[in-house]
Parts: structure tokens; C-alpha cells; sequence
């Protein structure tokens, strides 16, 4: 027992798990789990200046801009990057391990779900809680995963929202997996289906809820009353965001089952380098579209139908990249997979659970503190410069980082070595003595 403690808490081998990846990894996965993780703190750190500076500097913000950084205010779809992610590698490990036993152990995967979210985020909330931020009485609905339930101003730790999507997800998956998807004879169809519902969920609450359709999505930036109202009732729960994790589903299943199939398909350079090129096209639409820009003026309709439609077919075009880059040979394929397969993304994937945890509170403190430095050599903020804006992101993304390396090497890390430890050990008890060193 004791040699797996100290095993677990040993700085050199959590520090050598920062930068050495592990053959098994996919590589272009941890691209976009950098990426993501950045993006984030760039789309926060843009959002909590408007926020904190009123309509006015908003909009100044909004047309200080160029178009080709409008994804920056779109920076939400990080999340769904996030959900996509999530299903893919989730899938692929119970996919891996029904195709071995013919079955899923629920009580190992809910297990080491745990250690993999829980032990970290304790820390962050206990911090949350003692710091006395808003809402910290109701800590107890993040510890069990039903933040999302609560109206927003009344949430503690309000980006945690995510994980207790996360968790839902986790929660449910296996035993659809188990009861319904795995003993079809046409999973793929239950897919699709379930995919097409959640288009129908999201529109009919934007049809049906008279403050939300035809609302602008700039009211989404500008007015904190509707803010509020729509987070709560489409943004932050499941139900209204699980498209994202199907599609990330699909490909695993894509990948686990249909290997050959996809081999094959691949193999047709000119009709994957048309449906990558198309992908790629429609993502970048969605994150450039002006979408938030009250000057922009677009059909009430349009903008509704927007809301409505917009992440599941971004996180669609986004799992046909991740297939692509696994798979493809074609030039845009290739391209995407060395960009995201770089080393420099590895250490910022590893840290990425942590940075969120922590991101957004440093986000605000590295914005206070410039702010306030800026005033005391009395530089004039009544117009708030783009190039602040990114040193503020560049600042509070690696205090993020380097406070994320902390709670990496001190619990995050540990709390998985233990779990891994405990889990080999049954693994090794359960078999026969010839067999245990094998495992």
C-alpha cells in the first residue's frame, strides 16, 4: 500500500508524464484539447472585460475586432470541442473493453471517473468556498454534479457547469451503451436518431419560448437579463447539449467498428479532401459569423434558426475532422494532423482539466490588476485596446498554467496514479497466478 502512495506522489515520474506522451494517445486529440483549453481563456478573458465595462465598451470592443478574429467572441464552441472530445474518448474505452469482455463493468468506470474529475475539483471548490465568492452555499449541488439544475446567478463556481454535464453524461452513457446500443443489430441508426432529436430539442426551445425566439444573439452579450435566462434554459444542460458528444460517439464507434470500412474510404483522397474541405469551410463560418454584433442586423429567424442548429452541425463538421486526421491521407488531412500533433500542444493538454478549474478566477485578478495598473500611470482605459486584451489573455493563461502544474503534480496526477494502482492490483487478484503479471 505504501509503495503505491509514494509511487503515486513521485514528482519526477508526474513531471515526466507532463511532456512524454503515451503511444496509445492521439495525438491530434491532444492538439485540440490544447487548443480548446487556450481558446477558452481567450473567449473569457474578451467576454469579462464587456461584461465589467458596460454595452458601450462592448460594442467598442466588438468593432475594434477584424473579421478574422470573430472567433474569438465565438470562442464558446471551446466547450463543445471539449463534449466532442469527451465522447470520443469515452466511447473508445468502453467500446475497447465490451469488444474484450462482451461487457462493461459499471462500479470500474464510475470509479475511475471519479478520480479522474473529483479529487482536483474538491480543492478548486474548497478554495471557491473559503475565498467567500458568490453563491458558495450552494457548493454542495457542484460536489454532486447538479450545478447545471440551478438557475445562473444562483450557481457557485458558475464555469463549473461543464463538469456537471460531464458527469451526467458519464453517468448515462455506459448504461445506454449496455441496454440499448450495443444489442441493436443497427447501432448507428440509434445514433442517428438520437442525434436528429437533439436538433428538435433545441428547436423546439427556441420555437416555443417566446424569450428566446427571435431574440438577438447579441441580447446574449449585451443584456445580463437574457444572458441569464438563455444559459439556463438551453445552455448548461445535457439535454440541450448532448449533440456534441454523439458526434464524438460516432467516430469512436467509426473507428472501433468500421476500421476497415474507414480504411477503405480514406483511401479516396479526392472525396475526403472534399468532405474535409467542406467541414473545415462550415466551421469556419460559424466562427467568424458576426453572430454577436448588434450592428450586424440578421433575420430575427435566421438568428433563431441559428441558435437552434449551429453546435450540433459545428461538432458534426468537428468529428469528421478528428476521423480525417486519424485516417486520411489527403493534403488538408495531413496538414491538420502534423499542426495538431505538435509536441508544444502535449504539456498544455496534460494541464488542461487543472487551467479550467482555475482559469477564470485568474482571468479576472490578471484583468483587475491591469486595469488598475493602467489607471495608476494614468493611461487613458476609456477605450479599451485590442492588444491589452491579448496581453491579459497571454498573462492570466500562463499563471493558469503554472498554477495548473501544481495541482497536476500534487493531486490531479497522484489521485489517477492511485486509481490506476488500485485498479491493476483487483485486475491482477481476479486472475489465475499464471496469468497476473500480464495484465
Amino acid at each position: 500500500m505504501f509503495p503505491a502512495i509514494r509511487s503515486a506522489f513521485s514528482f519526477r515520474s508526474n513531471l515526466r508524464s507532463l511532456f512524454y506522451r503515451n503511444s496509445s494517445n492521439y495525438s491530434a486529440i491532444d492538439g485540440l484539447r490544447a487548443i480548446s483549453i487556450l481558446l477558452v481563456i481567450l473567449f473569457h478573458t474578451f467576454k469579462i472585460v464587456g461584461a465589467g465595462s458596460g454595452i458601450e465598451t462592448t460594442q467598442q470592443i466588438i468593432d475594434d475586432t477584424p473579421f478574422f478574429l470573430n472567433w474569438i467572441w465565438n470562442g464558446d464552441k471551446s466547450v463543445d470541442i471539449f463534449f466532442i472530445i469527451s465522447g470520443f474518448l469515452i466511447a473508445g474505452l468502453l467500446f475497447k473493453e465490451y469488444k474484450k469482455t462482451a461487457t462493461i463493468k459499471l462500479k470500474r468506470f464510475y470509479v475511475r471517473r471519479f478520480f479522474r474529475l473529483t479529487p482536483v475539483y474538491l480543492l478548486a471548490l474548497a478554495l471557491y468556498g473559503l475565498s467567500g465568492a458568490p453563491n458558495a452555499e450552494n457548493i454542495w449541488a457542484n460536489l454532486l454534479y447538479v450545478n447545471n439544475f440551478l438557475p445562473l446567478e444562483e450557481q457557485a463556481f458558475q464555469w463549473g457547469w461543464t463538469l456537471a454535464v460531464e458527469e451526467q453524461f458519464y453517468l448515462l452513457f455506459p448504461l445506454f451503451l449496455l441496454t440499448v446500443f450495443l444489442p441493436s443489430k443497427k447501432p448507428m441508426r440509434w445514433l442517428i436518431a438520437l442525434f436528429l432529436l437533439s436538433f428538435v430539442i433545441r428547436l423546439c426551445f427556441v420555437y416555443f419560448d417566446k424569450r428566446i425566439w427571435h431574440t438577438s444573439m447579441s441580447d446574449f452579450y449585451f443584456d445580463i437579463e437574457t444572458f441569464r435566462y438563455i444559459f439556463s434554459a438551453m445552455y448548461d444542460n445535457l439535454y440541450t447539449r448532448y449533440g456534441a458528444f454523439l458526434c464524438g460517439i460516432g467516430a469512436a464507434y467509426i473507428h472501433h467498428y468500421h476500421h476497415d470500412k474507414a480504411i477503405s474510404f480514406f483511401a479516396n483522397t479526392r472525396l475526403s479532401l472534399a468532405i474535409s474541405a467542406a467541414s473545415l469551410g462550415v466551421i469556419s463560418i460559424i466562427l467568424l459569423i458576426p453572430i454577436f454584433d448588434p450592428q450586424a442586423q440578421f433575420n430575427p429567424t435566421f438568428t433563431s434558426i441559428y441558435l437552434a442548429v449551429h453546435r450540433n452541425i459545428f461538432s458534426l463538421c468537428l468529428g469528421w475532422v478528428i476521423l480525417s486526421a486519424i485516417y486520411s491521407k489527403d493534403i488538408i488531412a495531413i496538414a491538420i494532423n502534423k499542426f495538431l500533433s505538435m509536441r508544444l500542444w502535449f504539456p498544455v493538454a496534460q494541464l488542461s482539466y487543472s487551467t479550467y478549474l482555475v482559469h477564470y478566477a485568474i482571468v479576472q485578478l490578471v484583468l483587475y490588476s491591469l486595469m488598475a495598473n493602467l489607471k495608476y500611470y494614468q493611461v487613458d482605459i476609456s477605450v479599451i485596446k485590442i492588444s491589452w486584451l491579448f496581453g491579459g489573455f497571454f498573462i492570466a493563461s500562463l499563471v493558469s498554467l503554472l498554477v495548473a502544474v501544481v495541482a497536476y503534480l500534487l493531486i490531479e496526477k497522484p489521485a489517477l496514479n492511485l486509481r490506476n494502482s488500485f485498479d491493476n492490483r483487483k485486475t491482477s487478484q481476479a486472475l489465475p497466478e499464471k496469468y497476473s503479471q500480464a495484465s
